[in-house]
């Protein structure tokens, strides 16, 4: 199936969960769930079908089989945590305003109480996330930096251990 121009439009919400749901083809330590949020079940799997036959380094793909308590469905999207990590998320939004008109994503990490339009935002929380969950202080270095690409601030997090 092929998705027409707009076939989409105001089905798919602005808004993406990053890191909040445990993932079921590996560990947390290994793999971020992004989570796209839709208004019906069907638009949730025409999504789950665009994502999963796109030109991405993800995991697993799958859409959930009832609605949330404001009554919408989950696209989750199962990638590696790496340093692609952003890249990969800035692509797949990047693909999806190719086929619709979407804008003024929201971005929530799993340790905000609100979602974050700021992608640096997004990638000092994480950091923070990250090393608090998976790494113990002492024995992590860590590093953010940001790189200008397409005017959107994006972060890299580096990870090495201190022998």
């Amino acid at each position: 199936m092929t998705l027409k121009y707009n076939e989409l439009q105001d089905l798919v919400l602005p808004k993406l969960s990053i890191d909040e749901f445990s993932p079921k083809t590996g560990d947390n330590n290994d793999v971020i769930v992004l989570g796209f949020y839709v208004k019906d079940k069907e638009p949730a799997k025409d999504l789950s079908h665009f994502i999963e036959n796109g030109a991405y380094e993800i995991l697993d793909v799958e859409n959930s089989p009832a609605s949330n308590d404001e009554g919408e469905y989950m696209v989750f999207v199962e990638v590696d945590r790496n340093d692609k990590f952003f890249d990969l998320t800035e692509k797949i939004v990047e693909d999806l305003g190719n086929i619709m008109e979407i804008s003024n994503w929201k971005y929530k990490p799993t340790t905000q109480k609100r979602s974050l339009t700021d992608q640096v935002k997004v990638g000092r929380t994480l950091l923070l996330q990250i090393q608090k969950s998976m790494f113990p202080k002492k024995n992590l270095q860590r590093t953010l930096w940001y790189n200008k690409n397409k005017n959107t601030m994006k972060a890299l997090v580096i990870f090495s251990y201190i022998v």
